[in-house]
């Protein structure tokens, strides 16, 4: 390339004169051929690309805020959910609790019912709630009550007025009767049980003597035995009895009778304890009511109906069944 000026050549791409310094002029042929294409391509891009990174920045952002909010929301309903959870989970324990309390309470009751001679509840029979026991009141046979037991397996008869308390066990198979002056279990005046039980044996006769020799041994003075010399049962109907009599102490005022039948299927027993006052007198009252509770109770062998307190003491038998 030549300079104007001074005529001077120069390099091609030389921009300035190297003798005078004059600037160069460059044929448009030759700046095409020096200028490069980059620069006009990224100035020409740049606008268009602009747009699109803007446009993706609002869309990532928009998703954020949509995954933030929905996290929040998630959180508190989960949140929500686990308290209800919590609440409901407390509530069973409470009830579990005051259904077990209850149950325990219930339980504890009937432990209670079951140590008092596995009765369910007292004065179960009529007119034994006397304020007073009264022998002179139950001289005679419309002076006792008839009564079945639960379970059907007997029948009894005793005074109405002489019992302040009466009971029954769960099976229904057995009672108990007694005037008590307090709630010491021997501190009684007179106390009488009836029961069945299932046989000890499949004889009948066998059965009672077992048990006539068990209800033997804590009489330490038997005053009467049936039948006769208690060795061989009487029988009646299918049915063997035997009947012990006698006093528990020396002092001979803590009288026992017991009547005992079997019928080989069913073991019965009606004994009856008091206190006697005179034990030398064989024809007092408290004799006399035995007497009646004997005759009165459907698994004795006896053959007659219950008689008047002056036929029991003119040993009249009265009158047949």
């Amino acid at each position: 390339m030549y300079c104007k000026k001074c005529g001077t050549k120069n390099k091609d791409d030389a921009r300035f004169c190297a003798n005078c310094g004059e600037k160069l002029v460059i044929p448009p042929q030759q700046q095409a051929k020096q200028q490069p294409a980059q620069p006009k391509q990224q100035s020409y891009i740049e606008p268009q690309n602009e747009p699109k990174r803007s446009s993706k920045s609002w869309i990532i952002a928009l998703a954020c805020v949509i995954v933030v909010v929905v996290g929040i929301f998630g959180f508190q309903y989960l949140k929500s959910e686990d308290k209800k959870e919590a609440t409901a989970t407390t509530e069973n324990k409470t009830s579990a609790k005051t259904t077990e309390k209850k149950a325990t309470e219930n339980n504890a009751g009937e432990d209670v019912a079951d140590a008092k001679d596995s009765t369910e509840k007292s004065q179960v029979l009529s007119y034994t709630d006397n304020e007073d026991m009264d022998l002179s009141a139950c001289t005679d046979s419309d002076d006792y009550q008839y009564v079945s037991s639960e379970d059907n397996s007997f029948e009894f008869a005793y005074p109405k007025y002489l019992f302040n308390r009466s009971y029954v066990n769960k099976t229904g198979n057995q009672y108990t009767l007694e005037y008590a002056n307090s709630d010491k279990a021997d501190d009684y005046e007179i106390k009488a049980v009836i029961s069945s039980q299932k046989a000890g044996s499949g004889n009948a006769v066998k059965s009672v003597q077992k048990l006539y020799k068990q209800k033997k041994k804590s009489i330490k003075n038997v005053t009467y035995a049936y039948p006769q010399g208690g060795k061989t049962p009487k029988l009646y109907q299918g049915k063997s009895s035997m009947i012990v009599m006698g006093y528990l102490d020396s002092d001979k005022t803590k009288c026992e009778y017991v009547l005992l039948t079997s019928d080989g299927k069913k073991d019965y027993m009606m004994q009856i304890n008091f206190f006697d006052s005179d034990y030398k007198d064989e024809y007092k009252e408290i004799n006399y009511v035995v007497d009646c509770m004997y005759r009165g109770c459907s698994f004795t062998n006896s053959t007659y109906q219950m008689r008047t307190f002056d036929q029991f003491r003119e040993d009249d038998m009265g009158v047949k069944k």
